[in-house]
């Protein structure tokens, strides 16, 4: 079984483009998610930085309802690939995001979400 769930906050804005080859749209993000096993010298829990992509309508609504900053939980499968560099294999995991819950309120002026989740476009 390939599980994972995630809840963290992006540490930037989504990186969203449409594949030419199938016309797929395609986000990619970074979520900073705490380590609660573990503290740094300063007492602070570490961070881990996962790279997330997602497909898509679900693509289409990370775009456009986050921000760097905003958090949220993300439930997807862990996939891995590489690719060759410099005569070298480089080996790569990131999350293929299946499903996302929006946890905090987006940053970005334009958009207002509703108080009321009967409301929202995505569940």
């Amino acid at each position: 079984m390939n599980n994972i769930i995630l809840r963290g906050r992006l540490t930037d804005v989504p990186n969203t483009r449409i594949s030419p080859e199938n016309n797929t749209t395609i986000t990619r993000f970074s979520l900073a998610v705490p380590d609660k096993t573990h503290r740094n010298h300063n007492g602070d829990f570490d961070v881990d930085f996962i790279k997330i992509v997602a497909f898509n309508g679900l693509a289409n609504t990370i775009d456009q309802y986050t921000d760097k900053g905003s958090e949220i939980l993300v439930t997807g499968r862990l996939h891995t690939y590489n690719y060759q560099k410099d005569d070298r294999k480089i080996y790569m995991s990131e999350v293929i995001a299946e499903r996302v819950e929006f946890i905090s309120k987006c940053n970005k002026p334009e958009i207002n979400i509703p108080d009321n989740d009967d409301e929202l476009p995505f569940n």
